[in-house]
């Protein structure tokens, strides 16, 4: 926790001392993402869950119940 005070703290700092510059900023995020590689991960998501079984509601609250205990 420390470490995100931290941060945050640094972050205000250079924001008021005006030294961020939100487009430069904005274009080194941009890089941290492939797009490509995103959507193809995204399909195989929806064809997992498209191709999977239903399950009851009762089930599914049961389940998330389960996994919530472990």
């Amino acid at each position: 926790m420390t470490d995100v005070f931290r941060a945050i703290s640094e972050a205000i700092m250079i924001i008021a001392a005006g030294k961020h510059d939100p487009e430069k900023a904005h274009k080194r995020v941009k890089t941290f993402y492939d797009w490509r590689q995103i959507a193809m991960r995204t399909e195989k998501v929806y064809r997992t869950v498209m191709h999977s079984r239903q399950m009851e509601l009762m089930e599914r609250i049961e389940r998330y119940v389960g996994a919530l205990q472990q």
